[in-house]
């Protein structure tokens, strides 16, 4: 968020001290020009500070870094499971097809480990707790005695909490500079219960719609050849 702005301030601050430097200037426009060129270089300087303090482009790389990491070891993951379910029920009870046996989560272990250790950048408290409130709310709501009691779509409603808490702490004003305050996750909770809601525009209702539909209309086919094979044999 520093790097387009600063570079903005160096390119005005570059063209006001050419533009000073013309000797078709005034004295007192010379003069202003001279004025404007010092503070916004002043101002250059301690917008350069601040980024060189806080570091959010060499933090944002970090974690940049680590989700990279963790993509691809969901992908792996993701592939595991699918070559699992592809063996045959004998297949499936033989030792090396196991794909969470002890080589491959010594592999999950050493990649989570390498991640923390290149990403030095901690995640602050503020949004760690915001997070935890979350989940147990919405594990609360959901009348769940633990995350591990729950089904899957419970789970993915956990998850969906989680990107629409995401989506309420970016949103937020300030953002990065402030944390956002836990009036965030009542937003979010609000979000969720309206994403959750049945409605008419759902995918999952218009899938169900359409599915009535694409029967029906085979129902009439049916019907229709069955009409015309009975004309033919009366006939």
């Amino acid at each position: 968020m520093f790097f387009v702005p600063l570079n903005l301030l160096i390119a005005a601050t570059s063209i006001l001290a050419f533009i000073a430097g013309e000797s078709s200037v005034s004295n007192d426009d010379n003069t202003t020009l001279n004025i404007a060129v010092g503070c916004l270089a002043a101002f250059g300087v301690f917008w350069n500070s601040c980024d060189r303090m806080l570091g959010y482009k060499s933090r944002a790389d970090m974690h940049t870094g680590a989700k990279m990491v963790c993509k691809e070891l969901l992908a792996d993951l993701d592939f595991a499971l699918i070559k699992f379910k592809s063996f045959s029920p004998e297949e499936k009870k033989i030792k090396e097809n196991d794909p969470m046996n002890a080589a491959a989560l010594n592999d999950i272990k050493t990649k989570i480990d390498q991640v923390q250790e290149s990403c030095t950048s901690a995640v602050p408290d503020g949004i760690n707790q915001i997070f935890k409130q979350m989940n147990t709310m919405v594990v609360f709501d959901l009348e769940l005695q633990g995350l591990d009691n729950g089904g899957r779509n419970d789970v993915q409603v956990v998850r969906l909490a989680n990107v629409l808490l995401c989506k309420e702490i970016t949103k937020s004003r300030m953002w990065p500079m402030k944390l956002p305050g836990s009036a965030v996750c009542e937003k979010a909770r609000k979000a969720l219960v309206e994403e959750v809601e049945i409605s008419e525009n759902d995918l999952a209702e218009v899938r169900k719609r359409n599915e009535v539909k694409k029967r029906e209309s085979q129902t009439q086919s049916q019907r229709s050849s069955l009409g015309s094979k009975s004309n033919s044999l009366q006939v």
